[in-house]
C-alpha cells in the first residue's frame, strides 16, 4: 500500500509517512494514475486496482496443490468473488472519454464511478495479474492524455 499526500499528491511508502492525517491510502498499482488524475483536477474519492496478488494467494491457500493452475472465474474455481478495478470521482467530475474497457456509472450521490471487471472468461491465476497490470498501464496512459479538468 502506498500513501498519497492530500494536497501535493506526492506518493510515499508507509514507512515515510509522518502524520497519517495528511495522507490517504492508495493501492501501489493504481497510485500513478490517481496522482495524475488529481494533479489535472479530476479529484478522486476512492479507488482500487483489483488486488491481483490477493487472488493469487487465496488460490494457493484454498488449493495448495502447486502442480495445478487455478482458472479464475471457472465453475471449479474457489475464487468466485469478482475482481475489478475502479475509481470513484468527487461529485461534479464528468468524463468525456473513458480508459480502455472501463465502464461508467453514477452513484446514488451523483458521483462518477468508472470500473473494469476481469473475471468474465475464466483465466489462469497469473493471467489475472497480467490483465490488471496491463489495465493499470492503460489507465495511466489515459490519465496522462486527459486535458486539465475545467468545470
Amino acid at each position: 500500500m502506498a500513501y498519497m499526500h492530500k494536497e501535493t499528491f506526492k506518493i510515499y511508502s508507509e514507512n515515510s509517512v509522518t502524520n497519517p492525517v495528511d495522507y490517504f491510502e492508495v493501492d501501489d498499482l493504481i497510485a500513478l494514475p490517481i496522482q495524475t488524475l488529481n494533479h489535472k483536477g479530476y479529484i478522486t474519492e476512492s479507488c482500487c486496482s483489483g488486488h491481483p496478488f490477493l487472488y493469487l494467494i487465496d488460490a494457493r491457500i484454498i488449493l495448495p496443490d502447486l502442480s495445478s493452475s487455478v482458472i479464475y472465474g471457472s465453475e471449479d474455481s474457489p475464487l468466485k468473488k469478482p475482481c475489478r478495478s475502479f475509481i470513484l470521482f468527487k461529485e461534479g467530475i464528468y468524463l468525456k472519454k473513458l480508459p480502455p474497457e472501463f465502464n461508467i456509472d453514477k452513484t446514488k450521490d451523483n458521483e462518477t464511478l468508472i470500473e473494469k471487471y476481469y473475471n468474465d472468461n475464466g483465466v489462469y491465476e497469473y493471467e489475472i495479474v497480467r490483465n490488471i497490470l496491463n489495465a493499470m498501464e492503460q489507465l495511466y496512459e489515459w490519465a496522462l492524455n486527459l486535458p486539465d479538468y475545467k468545470d
